[in-house]
């Protein structure tokens, strides 16, 4: 719709607000919203370009998006949107960065991302990162990013979850270089600023992993080596993959978890992977494109990348509204 083709959809929320990214007709990546509704049971979207992005990556519940753009040099950077309908926000920088990329926002405006130099390895020049939203007078007002320890030599933050009653969210990700996961208690305080406890809690220094999710009670997932897990209390959870016989599955990544526990994310092979989702821990792995007509426009799909708390998911390439 809108003149543009072919399009990727990164996040949804629980009001089924999605946004992604679409190329146009010109060839260019834009940064994408689409209103979701169901009418007599038939799911149908809107879509509208967000103003000066190329890729939108998240949303939170109160409409509030975060994305990238590119700045005057050229350098993709971290963007927020308080509205679909607002011009984009540019985040600012830390000293000697020039490239970040937003990844989550929670419904307290606690952004997490990372940062990185532009010309330079991701793996030696990441760093993990947090930014606040807050408002004065109806204004958004955007304090300055701060570092997460242990998030630095290729260190990523993935996603967060909401605020506690404390103000506390939990962030998670991981140090790329060392695949360790990573978890970070960021603290929201009254005067708009941040407390970040200085010692991150790695999630599993068993094996070599990326944290990817979390939901709001504090489950997390993502991926081990070959593996989709989940983690919960210090416990490693590997979900099901088929190993062996004609439906063998060599590789498994968990990208969201819901706050009712469903795990979405893709499997199979590296260069060939199928979007799928496990309904909680000790469910089987399922594709996607088993729900598709045989010839259905959608075959192939890809990745799944998120989840909102009633099993809606949206993915790459796609926007595919499995559970309602």
């Amino acid at each position: 719709t809108g003149g543009a083709f072919r399009g990727s959809a990164a996040d949804i929320n629980d009001l089924r607000e999605v946004v992604g990214t679409v190329r146009t007709p010109t060839g260019e990546d834009a940064a994408a919203y689409w209103n979701v509704v169901e009418v007599d049971g038939v799911v149908e979207s809107s879509l509208s370009v967000l103003s000066g992005g190329f890729a939108a990556n998240a949303i939170n519940n109160l409409g509030e998006i975060v994305g990238q753009t590119y700045d005057a040099s050229g350098n993709a950077v971290a963007v927020y949107w308080p509205t679909p309908a607002s011009a984009a926000i540019e985040l600012p920088l830390l000293p000697g960065y020039d490239v970040s990329r937003p990844t989550s926002i929670n419904n307290n405006g606690l952004i997490c991302g990372y940062m990185s130099v532009s010309g330079q390895q991701e793996e030696q020049t990441n760093i993990a990162v947090v930014w606040r939203v807050t408002f004065s007078n109806g204004v958004p007002v955007i304090g300055d990013p701060v570092d997460l320890p242990g998030g630095s030599d290729g260190g990523f933050a993935a996603a967060v979850n909401d605020n506690d009653a404390s103000g506390v969210a939990q962030v998670v990700g991981a140090q790329h270089s060392t695949w360790t996961p990573l978890l970070w208690e960021v603290q929201s305080l009254p005067d708009g600023s941040l407390y970040v406890s200085p010692n991150p809690q790695v999630i599993d220094a068993d094996v070599e992993a990326f944290a990817l999710g979390i939901n709001n009670s504090g489950l997390i997932c993502g991926r081990a080596e070959f593996d989709a897990v989940v983690w919960s209390s210090g416990e490693t959870s590997f979900l099901d993959r088929p190993r062996k016989g004609r439906n063998k599955v060599p590789r498994a990544w968990a990208r969201d978890i819901s706050d009712n526990g469903i795990i979405v994310g893709d499997a199979g092979e590296y260069y060939e992977p199928r979007a799928c989702f496990w309904d909680g821990v000790t469910g089987s792995l399922t594709y996607l494109d088993d729900y598709l007509e045989p010839d259905s426009p959608q075959l192939g799909l890809n990745r799944a990348e998120a989840v909102n708390a009633f099993g809606d998911i949206v993915g790459d390439g796609w926007a595919c509204l499995l559970y309602t």
